[in-house]
């Protein structure tokens, strides 16, 4: 995402008559993207995805919200660590190697963080609790 700086200045430089392309080089942008701060209106250039794509775990997706349920239940001193809902996904056919996509969905949902026994503070990285964890 594009700051309000980096939009003001390809707009003056194209009012300046810089090309599009010169522009995209000077900045290291895509053309598509110099011509959206462009047309766009007053400071409104903005992307927000709909909908994020989780295609690895997507097929795990509906057994990990089953597990953050039945771990809401449980008292808090009984709930599931994140590296055993891990471990519990890699038993069930998860590739290992998807540690990165793990993490990733718990940065892109933060109430999945908060669901997993207070470790939000730390940062919810899989990698990190299993260094701890020794």
């Amino acid at each position: 995402m594009l700051i309000l700086e980096t939009v003001v200045r390809i707009r003056r430089e194209h009012a300046d008559g810089k090309s599009i392309k010169a522009i995209a080089r000077d900045l290291r942008l895509s053309r598509k993207v110099v011509r959206k701060a462009i047309r766009a209106p007053e400071a409104g250039f903005a992307y927000r995805r709909s909908v994020q794509p989780l295609p690895r775990i997507g097929p795990f997706q509906e057994r990990l919200d089953a597990l953050l349920a039945e771990n809401e239940v449980r008292p808090r001193r009984e709930r599931l660590r994140m590296t055993r809902i891990h471990d519990l996904l890699v038993r069930e056919g998860l590739p290992d190697k998807l540690r990165r996509a793990f993490d990733g969905l718990l940065r892109c949902c933060p109430a999945l963080c908060e669901a997993l026994a207070g470790r939000a503070a730390q940062g919810c990285r899989v990698t990190a609790l299993r260094r701890s964890s020794r």
